[in-house]
């Protein structure tokens, strides 16, 4: 990696963020779903080749003590950045270095996860071969890796773009000067094509108006880089073969052509292999992006997910039962809400429903498959002997099928599969003490890393709350803050329609927000014992 890619972070540093398809407990339930016997979680070793700050890794050594974690990148800003934050949160299993991958040795060792997030599709081909290669003979034997990159056909809009931008910004050397130029000639874009009917024109505009909802350092980054490579995915596992290693499957396995309907590719003929259906698939949807996941080649694996591997796994919903009042669906199907309350999925199968509201009761928390599949049986057993019967035995049915459901449901993200229950508290304390990462986060902005190890979007009256859970301030210690800022006006109380600030007025206002900010902690897996 040139010195020029390290001095372009160092002028616009990477707004990094936790991204748990990365996550060793991700990587490990999917290799599980695919047939493997991927390396153990609580001890294992692991590599971030463009770690930049940390924003990633951190957050995985603070949730995993035992294991050990490395990152390098070529910023020196970013990799002083990230030790200073390791250092003010005391992590001893995390190190960084301010290193090329070019000049990684023998003598880093061996890793059982190796994980490069935006880095393959933007360096020079040479580096590209030399990160596979690494890879191939760094992992573990059963180690795996995570390669995200642009992808054609989707990133061809993309790339036209990108050269517009560099034309615009031609005369222009400055990261800042760039990315404001570019800018400019987007909103040009934008307004230009507002009355655009042709197809053409409709994709610009679209194209023009995502990159300008994205920050600075993502547009510098994606776009402006002098090193943009995007390819198809029959190229990338290609090179990934000749370097010695086996695709495995994406990091979100229902982006990928075996998670969809098989007429979806049916008129492609049956006779195409499993990589010209994901071809086909990616022509199909214009994929623009793919995070691969690879392992070393020899080793055995499945080329399609399994029921049996997830029912060797713990199971967390990501779906929620529609809310007491809703429009009923009109086959009587019950239905399904994400966390924004939209629509996901509806269903009339009594061990579906019955799985998916026992997991949804049992949030933030995961249940292990076997205990799962007792307590749908437990409570459809329960249903069928009503109130005045006894109880009869449980109701045949087989654990294979809501095995295979629920991986229909996480390939869509209905629920989430894991190896391991993250440690977090659910139960509020007379201290409350919320995740350091998550403090040190907030001061610069609403989003923090919770212990799933996702970005989470504070509420106003949560950011001033979470900074202050350092496990030493109890409820009237947080309501006197409170008060105080009240008085300070950083908080605007109202009652009917007029503001008020007499104390004996807004403590129990006061106090009634509070405990629902500390529940919202709780479910969002913010807190620690």
């Amino acid at each position: 990696m040139s010195l020029s890619v390290g001095a372009s972070y160092d002028e616009i540093p990477y707004e990094g963020f936790a991204l748990y398809l990365m996550h060793p407990n991700h990587l490990a339930a999917l290799g599980r779903l695919y047939a493997m016997t991927p390396p153990e979680v609580e001890n294992c070793r692991v590599l971030e080749v463009g770690c930049a700050r940390g924003d990633n890794l951190i957050p995985m050594a603070f949730s995993l003590p035992r294991a050990q974690f490395v990152g390098i990148d070529v910023s020196p800003r970013q990799v002083a950045d990230g030790r200073a934050a390791i250092a003010e949160l005391g992590l001893e299993n995390i190190e960084l270095h301010e290193l090329s991958i070019l000049d990684v040795g023998s003598d880093f060792g061996r890793f059982d996860f190796i994980v490069a997030h935006g880095v393959f599709s933007w360096v020079s081909e040479e580096i590209q071969e030399r990160l596979l290669r690494f890879c191939a003979e760094a992992l573990t034997p059963h180690g795996l890796a995570y390669i995200s990159y642009n992808t054609h056909p989707g990133w061809h809009m993309g790339a036209m773009v990108r050269d517009m931008m560099f034309f615009h910004a031609r005369e222009l050397t400055g990261g800042r000067e760039r990315v404001r130029a570019s800018r400019d000639l987007l909103r040009i874009l934008s307004r230009a094509l507002l009355k655009g009917e042709s197809p053409y024109a409709r994709a610009l505009r679209e194209e023009a108006d995502l990159i300008l909802s994205r920050p600075d350092s993502y547009l510098y980054h994606e776009y402006l880089e002098e090193s943009n490579r995007p390819m198809y995915v029959h190229e990338f596992v290609a090179r990934a073969g000749a370097a010695g290693l086996y695709y495995v499957a994406e990091a979100k396995f229902g982006n990928m052509a075996a998670a969809q309907p098989p007429e979806l590719l049916r008129p492609f003929g049956d006779s195409a292999d499993w990589l010209a259906r994901e071809q086909y698939y990616d022509y199909l949807k214009g994929q623009s992006f793919r995070q691969a996941v690879l392992c070393r080649e020899g080793v055995a694996c499945s080329r399609a997910p399994t029921a049996t591997g997830l029912m060797s796994l713990r199971i967390a919903a990501l779906v929620r039962p529609a809310p007491a009042g809703s429009t009923p669906s009109p086959d009587g199907a019950e239905e399904f809400r994400n966390f924004h309350g939209d629509f996901a999925l509806s269903t009339n199968d009594p061990v579906i429903g019955t799985a998916l509201r026992i997991l949804a009761e049992t949030w933030p928390r995961s249940l292990p498959f076997e205990a799962l599949w007792s307590q749908v049986q437990d409570r459809l057993a329960g249903r069928a002997a009503g109130p005045d019967h006894a109880r009869p035995s449980r109701p045949a049915a087989s654990p294979s099928q809501l095995a295979e459901t629920l991986l229909a449901a996480a390939a869509n993200d209905y629920v989430e599969v894991q190896v391991l229950e993250p440690e977090f508290a659910t139960a509020i304390g007379e201290f409350p003490c919320a995740s350091p990462i998550a403090r040190r986060q907030v001061a610069a902005g609403p989003r923090v890393a919770n212990l799933r190890h996702r970005m989470i979007t504070l509420m106003d009256f949560d950011q001033f709350i979470l900074p202050r859970l350092d496990g030493h301030r109890d409820r009237s210690a947080l309501l006197a803050e409170l008060q105080t800022a009240v008085q300070d006006g950083v908080f605007t109380i109202q009652a009917q329609g007029r503001p008020i600030t007499d104390p004996a007025e807004t403590e129990p206002l006061l106090a009634r927000q509070l405990e629902e900010s500390l529940r919202r902690f709780a479910v969002a897996a913010l807190l620690v014992g």
